[in-house]
């Protein structure tokens, strides 16, 4: 009864499809891979789940069992926020290891995040838009990051709650799921700025400077800069010093640059075509989608969104990690649906397209290669 009551909620059924069918797609292309590609032998070790634990994962993990460091010379632990790392320990109930527990929360949070994305997108669309939506974000080509050890699927899920917060004008839920993104990637303190955007356009004819509701709705849009504030707070109890995790992005090759002279960076120009290519090409897909943004004449607090995210990661100095760094913009995905939707001759080439970008780059991940 409650089974059939919980499929029965709007888009429930299609979301779980498509959720299903998405996650044992990338495990299978995974594990298959690794017997057919392999840099070496070692990544043949570990059973199913293994292709799935590289690169910023093993960080995780560490992170997870021991804690936070601090090297001054040299690459730390502190530039990966604290909240993902404490949610695998919860995932692993208690008897799972920290890669099973961290895959649980990611794949947990993924589902959820796609049912936000899906009543997001109802709120302004069809319900055909809001599938599309879904489908776009887990067939995305990089939307296996979000089941593996990384904060990805956490991110995006505390980011659609906190938009999906902030349209049903339910600021505690838009500020609360504000302050867990910023707890969990640096960027959530980006989030600030839509929801200020929405806070405007829905409450600037409400707010009253007598009224106390209205400064704690308000006092909920500052909620992501809190999340950094507590992590801050941490790292000079720890360390001695709040901003310990800026001084450690330096070795990870990010400092902060006006983003035109991120493209003539060396870190840019030495990559090679293919990477070079993956990169700008993601970006100049978000810069498009943007701009079909506007002519759909989408929420202005999405758009926005998309503007500030896209200056902050492209003024880095790196172009390094950028189709998934992007892949957490809740926006896009019902952007790209809105369009597609009014065309739809583009839905089976966008699908497939997608999909194939999906499994070359799971193949990518699992196998080894540079691929973050």
């Amino acid at each position: 009864m409650i089974v059939g009551k919980i499929l029965s909620l709007p888009g429930m059924r299609r979301t779980l499809c498509a959720f299903v069918f998405s996650r044992v797609l990338i495990l299978a292309i995974g594990f298959l891979s690794t017997g057919i590609i392999l840099v070496s032998p070692e990544q043949a070790k570990g059973g199913l789940l293994a292709p799935f634990v590289r690169w910023d994962s093993n960080w995780y993990l560490e992170l997870a069992r021991h804690g936070y460091e601090f090297l001054p010379d040299g690459q730390s632990s502190v530039v990966f926020f604290p909240l993902y790392p404490l949610l695998m320990h919860v995932g692993s109930l208690g008897f799972m290891s920290l890669t099973h527990g961290g895959m649980l929360v990611s794949n947990i949070c993924t589902f959820s995040a796609a049912m936000l994305i899906w009543h997001l997108a109802r709120m302004d669309c069809s319900e055909r838009t809001a599938d599309l939506a879904v489908r776009f974000f887990l067939f995305g080509p990089v939307s296996f990051f979000f089941s593996t050890v990384y904060s990805e699927g956490a991110f995006i899920l505390f980011v659609a709650a906190s938009l999906y917060g902030a349209r049903m004008r339910r600021w505690w839920v838009a500020g609360l799921a504000g302050y867990a993104a910023a707890l969990t990637r640096s960027v959530g303190l980006l989030l600030v700025i839509p929801l200020a955007v929405e806070f405007l356009a829905q409450e600037r004819t409400e707010f009253s400077p007598r009224k106390p509701g209205s400064w704690i709705r308000l006092a909920c849009v500052g909620m992501p800069a809190a999340g950094t504030l507590t992590y801050m707070a941490y790292m000079a109890v720890k360390f001695g010093d709040p901003l310990v995790y800026r001084q450690a992005e330096v070795h990870w090759g990010r400092r902060l640059m006006p983003f035109w002279e991120t493209f003539a960076h060396e870190n840019v120009a030495s990559l090679p075509v293919v990477y070079l290519v993956w990169f700008c090409g993601a970006l100049l897909v978000a810069l498009l989608l943007v701009g079909i943004g506007f002519w759909l004449r989408m929420r202005l607090a999405y758009l926005v969104m998309c503007i500030a995210y896209i200056l902050l990661y492209t003024s880095t100095g790196l172009l390094e990690a950028m189709p998934r760094y992007l892949s957490v913009i809740v926006p896009f995905y019902i952007i790209i649906a809105a369009w597609v939707d009014r065309r739809p001759s583009l839905e089976l080439p966008f699908t497939i397209l997608s999909t194939a970008f999906l499994a070359f780059s799971t193949v990518a991940f699992s196998t080894g290669y540079w691929f973050t």
